[in-house]
């Protein structure tokens, strides 16, 4: 376990580093880098990291349809719910209680990683929202819409895989789509084994990029 952790945040790195060099244009801005937990985030501390970017992390998670495990019905963020035409057929008891379970786990996500530094304003900053892989774009719907109700200058979603169809759907829903990959037929083992990674990893690289803990490099 500890030999496919460490694969999976080096993997991480790499993404972020590759994402940077994408992104320099925005090296020393006053951008600030968003990462999804759990692997998103890691690959945005990498990002924020090579551009010298703020760092801070959004949890949010999608409901998969019931039918289907492959497709989004819906995607949950601690302040944001945001319903896909999917959900028409399915029962309604269903879908509430997957919202208030994930809510549920989605607070207690957020409480911990922000029990020693606030989120950050993202008010007239451009906003790089970081996601390790992404199939549908229901799946981070909801932590965009919270994010574009701070009125941020500008949203870029940067990704390490995406399926075709969902890039096309997210360049209308941000300004700018920024991805390595383009995988349709490997994301779904892709995403699985991004899941096991470790919160306490988060929030390591969270304290030590907001400076609350000594640089792995000092």
């Amino acid at each position: 376990m500890q030999t496919w952790r460490n694969t999976l945040i080096q993997r991480c790195d790499h993404a972020g580093r590759m994402l940077g060099a994408r992104l320099r244009a925005y090296k020393d801005s006053d951008a600030v880098v968003v990462g999804v937990p759990p692997g998103g985030a890691l690959t945005a501390a990498a990002l924020a990291e090579t551009l010298h970017l703020a760092f801070d992390v959004m949890p949010c998670r999608r409901i998969a349809h019931p039918a289907d495990p492959t497709q989004s019905i819906a995607s949950v963020s601690t302040h944001e719910i945001v319903l896909s035409p999917l959900t028409h057929g399915i029962p309604q008891d269903y879908v509430g209680h997957q919202i208030a379970m994930i809510r549920h786990g989605l607070d207690a996500e957020d409480r911990y990683y922000h029990d020693a530094v606030p989120r950050l304003p993202l008010k007239d900053k451009t906003v790089i929202v970081a996601e390790e892989s992404l199939q549908s774009a229901s799946s981070v719907m909801a932590c965009l819409v919270g994010i574009k109700k701070e009125n941020p200058r500008k949203v870029v979603l940067a990704l390490s895989v995406a399926a075709p169809h969902a890039t096309a759907a997210m360049g209308r829903e941000v300004d700018e789509v920024v991805f390595l990959r383009v995988e349709p037929n490997q994301y779904d083992a892709f995403s699985r084994e991004s899941t096991g990674a470790e919160s306490c990893a988060v929030k390591e690289r969270l304290l030590r990029l907001r400076g609350l803990v000594p640089s792995e490099r000092t």
